[in-house]
């Protein structure tokens, strides 16, 4: 669950999502963009609010369906190759490191193009959701302007793990074959998380969430256990029947094994 956001590519009247996000605009998406696409859309995020503020649901719910929106971000073939050159050459001063990466992201959209009109097209309206959608425009304005001076990112959209998609399993396959580098940067980042739900939760220790957790689930057997049982007095015995009790039969191994066990460990302490 969350705000999510797509990056989408339309050939004719067929829209293909090449990358999706959770509760982030992408750095590299940023890079796709100049002043002059946000404010084309402007007007609808300024709309939206209104709506938001007059808490008008039934409007802002036919407005926020509309497909494509007003409130995306519209990127032609022209746009895409000036802003990514202005982008390439940033990164490349500034986030030398992050060059060949961005160099695989655009060549990666490039393969898909198949003619001039092609466009991108980036949805990030649900993240209006978050602090309105105003504060967030300006935001993104920000950052294309400090990408133009040459300055240093924010903190809000430079986020490593968030160049391209999200990295809580939003990589798309394509994109993983195309790109080498991409499959590094995942294994990576995955690594990484492993290593700090490690040390945040070390082996061989007590923990009352999984001993509230688990005792919670011990408790709720019983009960499911009389709910088969009258069930299968009723309907006799079935497929989804014997299902259910070996599934209630799994559920009170697995939750006795996690309570006894955070019980021994609540003891060595």
């Amino acid at each position: 669950m969350g705000f999510r956001t797509y990056l989408i590519l339309r050939i004719e009247d067929e829209d293909t999502e090449l990358f999706e996000s959770n509760n982030a605009m992408p750095l590299f998406w940023i890079g796709l963009l100049d002043r002059n696409i946000i404010s084309d859309s402007k007007p609808s995020w300024i709309h939206y609010d209104e709506l938001v503020e007059s808490k008008d649901e039934l409007n802002l719910e036919r407005f926020t369906d509309i497909r494509p929106n007003p409130m995306w971000f519209y990127v032609n073939r022209v746009q895409f190759e000036v802003n990514t050159e202005r982008m390439s050459k940033y990164l490349e001063n500034k986030y030398a490191e992050l060059f060949p990466l961005f160099s695989d992201f655009t060549n990666y959209i490039r393969s898909k193009f198949d003619h001039e009109d092609n466009e991108i097209m980036i949805d990030m309206a649900m993240m209006a959701n978050m602090d309105g959608a105003m504060p967030l425009l300006d935001d993104i304005y920000d950052e294309i302007a400090r990408i133009n001076k040459g300055e240093n990112l924010s903190d809000k959209f430079f986020l490593p793990s968030d160049l391209i998609t999200t990295a809580t399993g939003y990589g798309y396959t394509d994109f993983k074959v195309f790109s080498s580098i991409y499959n590094e940067l995942e294994e990576k980042t995955l690594y990484t998380k492993r290593i700090q739900r490690e040390r945040s939760y070390p082996k061989g220790q007590f923990r009352w969430q999984s001993f509230v957790w688990f005792s919670f689930i011990l408790l709720l057997c019983p009960f499911f256990s009389v709910l088969m049982f009258l069930m299968i007095k009723q309907q006799g015995i079935s497929f989804y029947g014997i299902v259910g009790i070996l599934s209630n039969i799994g559920f009170y191994w697995y939750s006795i094994y996690q309570v006894r066990k955070q019980i021994l460990l609540f003891k060595k302490k």
